[in-house]
């Protein structure tokens, strides 16, 4: 349905956008995310918080979408609470070179165990990431703490 929007990227002009609950699913997280040709990249792009939590069928490609969308470079904020997210989209997010500006990611309720977080722990891109959030279930004490140690605002 997004497709049939010639402007959808036009919604990447706001600062704050929340497109929860939506049924979004990666093709159109795409389509949203990417901007026509003929404009220039970030003059157009004035998204700082994007929240896209309860899209359950968001899951790994979405997150590879958003790791890998250059149009993310100034984003914030980033709520992921319940889509599906699992071990290797949690990867993608934690290696993405584009979410450098990213101080608040919400992954709550999401089937992500340890191995999805331990790329978190040495991620080269996530400098500026201060709070993390984690599902409240399937990860180890022994990682909360370490990503505490390493992002202070982490959920224990």
């Amino acid at each position: 349905r997004l497709q049939s929007l010639s402007r959808v990227h036009e919604l990447l002009r706001v600062p704050v956008l929340d497109l929860a609950e939506n049924g979004l699913i990666a093709a159109g997280l795409q389509v949203v995310l990417t901007l026509p040709r003929q404009l220039p990249d970030a003059a157009t792009v004035r998204l700082r918080e994007l929240d896209l939590s309860r899209n359950t069928e968001l899951g790994n490609d979405g997150a590879r979408v958003l790791a890998a969308c250059p149009q993310l470079a100034g984003l914030r904020a980033l709520k992921l609470a319940g889509c599906g997210i699992g071990e290797m989209g949690a990867r993608a997010l934690a290696e993405s070179p584009h979410l450098t500006q990213l101080v608040s990611l919400d992954l709550g309720n999401n089937p992500i165990h340890d191995p999805g977080f331990r790329p978190f722990l040495e991620a080269p891109y996530l400098r500026s990431l201060r709070e993390l959030i984690p599902p409240t279930a399937g990860v180890s004490q022994p990682m909360l703490q370490a990503l505490a140690n390493r992002y202070p605002r982490t959920r224990r």
